[in-house]
């Protein structure tokens, strides 16, 4: 299977596109087009936040302008049609509003286009330097020496710190803007071989 070969993270992505398309895998995993998709923009998971936020009704023409980077009309459209498709926008007395609370990745082929999302967002970090007035955004960051305990223990520190601040964010009765956190912590230099 090509998919299983590919080496680079655009190489799985191309194969799994073409998996997708075969009806047989489509009846097998019903989802995993449309979650793959909903995973790979960007755009997808605020447009659906912005149904939470305690305003009227937003309509595509609206969440199109107030997205930045910018979004198509026509992408924000197709954005809400397939938020409608996996339930996680529900149509309730003529108005949008927030589905199921979450969409697991249980298909591997769901988790390339997290990955991409993750890559769009850490982009989009980057860009927020220039984008932003400072008042606007926290960016900072830390270099540390850690033992694989304590690499660990911080790990475990930001999973629980990540759970925080979805409770706080869900407790909020005003939401007025959208924003993204982002964490990431990771290697800089290769892992030490001990020789005894």
């Amino acid at each position: 299977m090509q998919f299983n070969k590919a080496k680079s993270l655009s190489e799985k992505e191309h194969y799994a596109h073409q998996l997708l398309r075969f009806k047989q895998f489509q009846k097998q995993y019903p989802l995993s087009k449309d979650q793959f998709e909903y995973y790979s923009e960007w755009y997808n998971i605020p447009v659906r936040e912005f149904f939470a936020l305690k305003q009227r009704q937003p309509s595509p023409e609206e969440i199109s302008e107030a997205l930045t980077p910018s979004v198509s009309l026509a992408e924000i459209q197709n954005s809400i049609s397939k938020l409608k498709s996996l339930e996680l926008l529900i149509e309730k007395n003529g108005k949008l509003e927030i589905g199921q609370e979450s969409l697991t990745t249980g298909h591997k082929f769901s988790s390339y286009g997290v990955v991409k999302y993750h890559k769009k967002m850490l982009q989009l970090a980057a860009e927020s330097l220039d984008r932003f007035a400072a008042a606007e955004r926290e960016v900072s960051s830390v270099t540390i020496g850690l033992s694989d305990e304590t690499f660990s223990k911080i790990k475990k520190m930001i999973e629980d710190f990540r759970s925080q601040l979805i409770a706080i964010a869900e407790a909020d009765q005003s939401k007025e803007r959208l924003y993204q956190i982002n964490f990431q912590l990771f290697p800089l230099t290769k892992k030490k071989v001990n020789s005894q």
